[in-house]
């Protein structure tokens, strides 16, 4: 067996072929066991990984880091990446898989209203990754990008470790209200949007049905909203409704959220030119 045969197996990176690649190597070069240690470490850290969701530059997707403990022995611990990728996976089974293409550098900035949009984003994600308890919303026209910031914001978050649920408004509050009478299925779910730091809420009361949401939808808001305020969880908010028109269903639901928004409020007025699901016809 060469030396290039030898690196070539350990870079396979298996630890059954390190054992043996380091054992033919310390017969064919005369290099010290530690020197032998951290070329294997050396090795297993350049191997590339196939895990998905999530490309890592520390682990390379393998999921494991190699290195040397105090007695210069081989170890492998596990990466900081696994963190995400589970925090990824819950987003996916949340809803939320369908948003996760949707980022910064994706998002159109050619409206004011755009520009207003991506810049409140990315002071709210660096507000919390700096420490801060902070939510975000985005209120007003249809179709003018809220759902798209909202989510990049969102990801960003997810990136840097931060576990993030996601919750479509008029399915998820359809499903707590029908669950009402099976107690232990409504604390599950509800547990479920309580449990994340990062909660997302799309679409806050629109529902099926014409008219304002009910008092039943609002109390819901409310219990929802009132937990994660006193358990200092973040929340961003995506809604059609103005600022105005939520402080007339509930001046103290409203009053609370742009109070933990401290500023991270973008509203956007009614017009036919920012939808761009209108686009084509312009």
């Amino acid at each position: 067996m060469t030396a290039a045969e030898i690196l070539k197996a350990m870079c396979a990176g298996a630890p059954g072929n390190l054992e043996k690649a380091m054992t033919a190597l310390s017969k064919v070069s005369g290099m010290s066991a530690d020197a032998i240690e951290q070329l294997s470490v050396d090795a297993y850290n350049r191997a590339v990984g196939d895990l998905k969701d999530y490309d890592c530059p520390i682990c390379k997707n393998k999921g494991f880091v190699a290195y040397l403990d105090d007695n210069k022995e081989y170890c492998q611990r596990r990466c900081s990446c696994m963190a995400k990728r589970r925090s990824i996976r819950e987003a996916k089974a949340s809803g939320m898989g369908a948003l996760l293409n949707k980022t910064f550098e994706n998002f159109e900035t050619a409206q004011d209203h755009q520009k207003i949009l991506y810049r409140t984003a990315q002071e709210f994600v660096s507000s919390v990754t700096h420490g801060d308890i902070c939510w975000m919303m985005a209120c007003g026209q249809s179709g003018s990008g809220k759902t798209h910031i909202c989510a990049a914001a969102c990801n960003e978050l997810l990136k840097d470790g931060f576990s993030v649920r996601y919750m479509s408004w008029i399915a998820e509050s359809g499903r707590l209200r029908r669950l009402k009478t099976d107690d232990e299925a409504y604390n599950e779910l509800y547990f479920q949007l309580q449990d994340p730091m990062v909660l997302y809420i799309d679409d806050l009361f629109k529902h099926s049905g014409d008219g304002k949401p009910s008092d039943a939808e609002i109390g819901l808001a409310f219990d929802v909203l009132n937990h994660r305020i006193n358990a200092e969880k973040i929340t961003v908010i995506s809604t059609e409704y103005s600022i105005e028109m939520l402080r007339s269903m509930d001046e103290a639901i409203t009053g609370r959220i742009v109070e933990m928004c401290k500023g991270n409020v973008v509203r956007i007025k009614p017009d036919i030119n920012k939808n761009y699901r209108f686009k084509e016809f312009r």
